[in-house]
């Protein structure tokens, strides 16, 4: 059976890694099972040990999407004892060929794919990054609007 992975997209500093937290932290999703988070920036907010011990996950850096090819995604299957995975998307990056290759890639299984949008910047965004703010709305079934 695949294993589901949770994407979360949205620009640099939207807050994915505050949403993450928040839903590993939480009775209703969280059971106990082990997360193994795979995390494309690394923005001001981080994964501190307390954290991932707490949410029993275990956090993965990478730089870019090139990176998490269909060979990455093999070793880090092979090599980590997990259940879930959630995926941090870059913020300047389209993510819409690595949801592809995760199709390609029959040991996971895209479960929910999800935007961050900061709604304190969405203006200035929509008008400066749109093409960026695009990448991150384009594949999501959900579009959370944080910092009101």
């Amino acid at each position: 059976m695949p294993k589901p992975l949770y994407f979360f997209g949205g620009l640099l500093d939207s807050g994915k890694t505050s949403v993450i937290k928040e839903t590993l932290l939480s009775p209703q999703f969280n059971e106990g099972e082990r997360v193994l988070i795979i995390a494309l920036e690394d923005g001001e907010e981080s994964y501190d040990e307390r954290f991932l011990h707490y949410a029993n996950a275990r956090v993965v850096y990478l730089d870019s999407f090139k990176e998490l090819n269909l060979e990455k995604m093999k070793e880090l299957d092979e090599l980590e004892d997990f259940d879930e995975i959630f995926v941090e998307g870059n913020g300047m990056e389209d993510e819409w060929p690595f949801l592809l290759n995760v199709q390609a890639f029959k040991r996971w299984e895209v479960a929910q794919t999800l935007s961050v949008v900061d709604a304190s910047t969405f203006k200035i965004n929509v008008l400066n990054l749109k093409t960026f703010l695009y990448y991150h709305i384009k594949s999501a079934e959900c579009i959370i609007f944080n910092r009101f």
